[in-house]
């Protein structure tokens, strides 16, 4: 059996955005106007080839300190793949199958996770194709920590 890799996608421009029905463009549901820069995707080929991340797998992130979850971010979840979020708490409880937005091909969309505290470790399940854009956060107990790590690059 074959592991597959994590990597950052340097690529990453924007596009138009297509929802399942086969729309796109600015007035999308989910448009994808603006270049997401760098983003985490599947890359089940190896570094040397065009991804193709058609196969999914998981993106895992594991935080050194208790976390309170504002929002997860992300482009390309198709029509027939199912993708999840997993978080894991400090207390050793987790909730599982937190469900995504299917936004459709190169679409972008976000899932609000803010009800979601003492987090230690949050899993990305996909089943298909799709990439982690943005993750947002704040240290537990302090709003002032928010600490947004994005893909967009900076001015």
């Amino acid at each position: 059996m074959q592991s597959n890799v994590c990597i950052l996608f340097l690529r990453c421009t924007g596009g138009p955005g297509r929802s399942n029905d086969g729309s796109g463009g600015p007035n999308d549901k989910y448009p994808n106007c603006v270049a997401q820069g760098n983003i985490l995707i599947v890359d089940e080929r190896g570094p040397r080839c065009q991804p193709d991340d058609a196969v999914g797998g998981t993106i895992t992130f594991e935080f050194d300190f208790p976390v309170e979850m504002d929002k997860v971010c992300y482009i390309d979840m198709d029509g027939a793949e199912e993708t999840f979020i997993d978080l894991y708490y400090w207390n050793g409880g987790s909730t599982q199958g937190v469900n995504t937005v299917v936004a459709g091909d190169n679409g972008y969309a976000c899932t609000n996770l803010n009800a979601f505290q003492n987090v230690k470790k949050m899993v990305f399940r996909m089943s298909g194709s799709g990439s982690v854009s943005d993750l947002y956060y704040h240290l537990c107990g302090d709003p002032s920590t928010t600490t947004t790590t994005t893909t967009l690059p900076t001015t």
